[in-house]
């Protein structure tokens, strides 16, 4: 149907989207101010003020009201008509954003003229402001902007349903648990102004030492955070609870959950969100909430109760005359405004049309993509400026606007109206660009909070999208969205079926704290994950037909305090976990469910359902744990992680179960079942020596005697002298302390002999053999093994295949075998012996000899003095650093003497004697090397890896002269009877500067490679 960008009258209204909330009762129409006959207050104001739209009428209403009946009757008639507001009594909770390093000074401003409970993080004050003094605010110095702190709460003799849901009842029972040492800290609107909590105390639906409360909101709660606390004590019966309440505006509820945080919380769960939370960035509760998990706190939130209830569309600004949106005089948009065409075709559509009911309240939270003033002193906030009108369609009255300046503030603005009229109304909203100014916004974004059924016609493709944004959406959180109890698998559904009003993720973030663009927007996989709802509580929520009269709690509220008492079970079990591997095992192990946005089963992580519903049993089973027994004959068993299991005296049965487990039988006969995984029998802290046979199953000696096995793969010896054997699995053998004997057997095999004078044989397959401290005797055996002596003087023999051997500190001996072996020496006096083939020696540090044997060998001495002999083969021998002594035997072998004065023997064969640097052989006789048995048309000199014209760029070669230097870049040969000295000149000075003695025969031009 083409539209005429005309305010869409008389359309019939059409039922859209998902509940923005729980099930909850629908809201009764108020009579005070008809009964009294009140006159009416103003809903709208004119004009632009740092102070917002919805505060100004809401002063104004009181003035009004209290002009006419007093102060006390003004309070509680706005009580009662203003849904939405936290009024309490005749103050209302505000959230002020301050200038640039001016929140303290703002702040005692505000405490002069009344405000109470007042709290300022970063840029943000809030409080509870007088009603009284709600016309001073715009006096107030360094004020940047001032609006109503308006939020929205996601929510024994009773049991929570939801615990046999994600099946932590079986989970305490089978591993033991129940929260004991660990404290859960709860956010919510109050926790005893209805009071009861002494009654829940009593019925054992409390701790019995009651809930420690840091501050309590003074009146007015409904006591949500009593239900969590009840449904937290469920779940972790010997979990301490700590609470808060969240609802002192978005300073205070940041500075909550470092208070939290700080009186020992292990685990901080929420269920409050500010309609002014950023969108598209982490404003200070969601900066508060990556300050505490950064510190070890978990963070659980509940996502939201707006399904997919929410508008987002780039801005489309037309140039549209104001008369033909309304006649209203009230309606004032700026010159030059441009409004919202929310036609995504070719058509116009300024408004965006819905019918609402009588007594049914309309919030929404709009938003667009410029940084947030109130993340950081640093951040420019808005550079564009944006406003709401609520017009209603039948008369062209505006019923509501908000009207905020945001330009260098937030880019926010907040909408409430309430239908008082008696009968449904149809409305238009429509978004104006104030004055056009600044760019047009990559993105807008409402979130609907209230009443409100889209009419028909209305473009719905741009409505269907995330709800769930602000700390909720925090790096650190865990979101958790929600699913009916008996809509699991533990009951009814299989998969779970998400609540339809659990709010989806999405929301990206577009800026950092200081209002910098990111590069890309970084799109979180938030919810994290689903708990449950809808289980008993003592007193809150609404009863269902489920066989008992107890009130059932409905909403995300209610599944993340299920979440967050799991999470306690989780670290009671394992008190080193971090907020990410919890979060990483929660998703892990989580049951995936459908997101029904999607039009088939998307398997992983979905908008709305997260990674899936929480398996209390399967995260509790994916720990890594600590089990220990007692003096009798205990039964142990592990869960899904790595565990370590210890008997300690008696007869034990361990269990490892999954998992890489260690099992710790302790004196007695022990049956040790490993399970799955790769798990070790722990002798580490035996009376006296062991000898254990995996082969054949046998134990002997200390706390082995008497011992079986079954699924182990791994041993851990004692302090003392063992002898273990592995079998044809892949071993892991350690000595401990002690003179071990370790006996890899088939398979590749990790042997460790630990202190003392040890014997390693690592028997069949590619092995790995650690010598650690002491003299030890080591043998790879068949297979490419790897040897490493370690400290001490060892002896490691490499036998067959092409082994790696490591003779680490000391004087080692090492003996390669047949095979081509790599040897390194390290620090000692090492002497290594390659064997047959062509092997790799490295001498390392010290004076080493290293023995070539057959085969083409490369040998490096390093440091110190070394003896390097090629023997057979062509072998190249370089000397390293020290005077060297190198002997390239038969082969036509290249050698390198290096630093230092050098010996060089050829030996038989055409070889190479080679300088790599002018400093390997120094000028003068104490510097020089020798060349014992140079033989001319035979031997080489070689000489072109030294620049011979150090002054010239590049690398020159050398000329051969017979007379005196001339120039740099010269070589000659002088005859010194019987011996002939090499001299080399490469700096132009006409002196040598390196020189090279050599005896046997004379070398002649064509010797040498230049």
């Amino acid at each position: 149907m083409a539209k005429s960008g005309k305010l869409n009258l008389g359309l019939e209204p059409e039922f859209y989207g998902y509940e923005a909330s729980a099930p909850k009762p629908a809201l009764e129409p108020d009579d005070m101010v008809a009964k009294s006959g009140v006159a009416a207050a103003p809903d709208t104001v004119s004009g632009k003020s740092a102070v917002s739209s919805a505060l100004l009428q809401l002063s104004a209403r009181y003035e009004t009201l209290a002009q006419a009946y007093g102060a006390e009757t003004a309070a509680e008639t706005l009580q009662a008509t203003s849904p939405g507001f936290k009024l309490v009594g005749g103050y209302v909770v505000i959230d002020v954003i301050a200038e640039s390093g001016q929140s303290e000074i703002v702040l005692a401003q505000l405490e002069k003229v009344g405000l109470e409970h007042g709290g300022a993080y970063g840029r943000v004050v809030s409080g509870l402001m007088p009603l009284s003094a709600l016309d001073q605010l715009e006096d107030v110095e360094g004020l940047s902007m001032a609006a109503p702190s308006l939020s929205v709460s996601h929510a024994g003799d009773a049991t929570s349903q939801g615990d046999a849901a994600m099946t932590t009842d079986s989970a305490r029972d089978y591993f033991s648990l129940d929260g004991t040492g660990v404290s859960v800290g709860v956010m919510s609107d109050s926790f005893d102004n209805l009071g009861g909590a002494a009654g829940d105390i009593a019925s054992g639906d409390l701790p019995a030492g009651g809930v420690t409360v840091l501050e309590e909101l003074s009146s007015g709660g409904i006591d949500e955070g009593r239900a969590m606390a009840q449904i937290i004590h469920d779940v972790a019966p010997g979990a301490e609870i700590l609470f808060d309440s969240a609802f002192y505006g978005i300073a205070n509820f940041a500075l909550g959950i470092l208070d939290l945080a700080d009186a020992g919380a292990d685990i901080i769960v929420d269920d409050i969100l500010y309609f002014a939370e950023a969108m598209f960035a982490d404003d200070v509760i969601a900066q508060a909430v990556d300050i505490v998990t950064d510190e070890g706190v978990v963070y659980v939130s509940a996502a939201g109760n707006g399904g997919y209830d929410s508008y987002e569309a780039a801005y489309r600004g037309i140039v549209f005359n104001p008369n033909s949106i309304t006649g209203d005089e009230s309606f004032t948009p700026g010159t030059g405004s441009t409004f919202h065409d929310f036609d995504p075709g070719a058509g116009i559509d300024v408004a965006q049309n819905f019918t609402l009911a009588a007594g049914d309240t309309y919030q929404i939270a709009f938003q667009w993509d410029e940084p947030y003033a109130s993340t950081s002193d640093a951040s420019p906030g808005s550079s564009s400026d944006y406003d709401l009108w609520l017009i209603d369609a039948s008369t062209g009255a505006v019923v509501a606007n908000a009207l905020a300046i945001n330009d260098g503030r937030d880019p926010v603005e907040i909408l409430t109206y309430t239908n008082n009229s008696g009968a449904a109304q149809s409305l238009a909203l429509v978004i104006e660009k104030y004055e056009d100014a600044g760019p047009d916004a990559g993105i807008i974004k409402f979130v609907s909070f209230g009443g409100g059924t889209l009419q028909a016609g209305e473009d719905r493709g741009e409505n269907h999208v995330s709800t769930s944004y602000g700390h909720a959406n925090a790096a650190g959180a865990i979101g958790v969205g929600a699913a009916f109890w008996y809509e699991t698998p533990a009951f009814s559904a299989d998969p779970a079926l998400i609540e339809s009003y659990s709010s989806a993720g999405g929301v990206p973030i577009l800026f950092d704290v200081d209002g910098n663009r990111l590069a890309e927007p970084e799109i979180r996989e938030q919810p994290s994950i689903v708990g449950p709802d809808g289980g008993n509580t003592t007193f809150f929520g609404q009863a269902i037909n489920d066989g008992d009269a107890f009130p059932n709690f409905f909403g995300t509220s209610a599944a993340a305090p299920h979440v967050a008492a799991l999470i306690a079970l989780m670290i009671q079990a394992d008190p080193d976990l971090t907020p990410e591997e919890i979060r990483q095992i929660l998703e892990d192990t989580a049951e995936d469910m459908d997101d029904p946005a999607t039009p088939e089963f998307d398997t992983g992580y979905d908008l709305q359902t997260g990674h899936g519903l929480v398996n209390g049993t399967a995260a509790i089973a994916g720990l890594d744990n600590a089990i220990a027994g007692g003096a009798g004959d205990d039964s142990l068993g592990g869960f899904g992680g790595d565990d370590t299991i210890s008997g300690l005296t008696g007869n034990d049965r361990l269990y490892g179960d999954s998992g890489d487990d260690r099992l710790i039988g302790g004196a007695g006969s022990d049956f040790l079942h490993g399970g799955t995984g790769l798990d070790t029998a722990d002798y580490g802290g035996s009376s006296g020596g062991v000898t254990v046979n995996l082969t054949s199953g046998s134990a002997q000696g200390g706390d082995a005697a008497g011992d079986s096995f079954a699924s182990i793969e791994n041993i851990q010896g004692s302090d003392f002298g063992d002898t273990l054997f592995g079998d044809s699995a892949a071993n892991r053998l350690e000595g401990g302390g002690g003179d071990d004997v370790l006996r890899g057997q088939a398979g590749g095999d990790l042997l460790s002999g630990g202190t003392g004078a040890d014997n390693l044989k690592g028997g069949g397959g590619q092995d790995t053999l650690y010598g650690d401290a002491g003299n030890d005797r080591m043998f790879g055996e068949g297979g490419t093994d790897s040897l490493f002596g370690g400290t001490g003087a060892d002896k490691l023999y490499g036998n067959g295949n092409n082994d790696l051997l490591a003779g680490g500190d000391g004087n080692d001996l090492l003996s390669g075998g047949f095979g081509s072996d790599t040897l390194y020496g390290d620090a000692g006096a090492d002497t290594l012996n390659g064997g047959p083939d062509d092997d790799v020696l490295y001498g390392g540090a010290d004076n080493d000899t290293l023995l070539g044997s057959s085969g083409a060998d490369l040998l490096h001495g390093g440091s110190g003095a070394d003896v390097l002999k090629g023997n057979t083969g062509a072998d190249m021998l370089n000397g390293g650093e020290g005077g060297d002594k190198l002997q390239g035997g038969d082969g036509n072998d290249t050698l390198a003497g290096g630093a230092g004065r050098d010996l060089l023997f050829g030996g038989t064969g055409s070889d190479i004697f080679a300088f790599l640097e002018a400093s390997d052989s120094g000028a003068t006789g104490p510097q020089r090397d020798i060349i014992r048995d140079f033989e001319s048309g035979v031997d080489m000199i070689d000489l072109s890896a030294i620049d011979a014209d150090t002054g010239v760029g590049g690398d020159q070669a050398f000329t051969f002269i017979t007379g005196g230097f001339t120039a740099a870049g010269q070589i000659r040969v002088i005859d010194q009877g019987g011996r002939w000295l090499v001299q080399g000149e490469v700096d132009g000075d006409g002196n040598a500067d390196f020189a090279i003695l050599v005896f046997g025969e004379a070398p002649v031009e064509s010797d040498f490679v230049l």
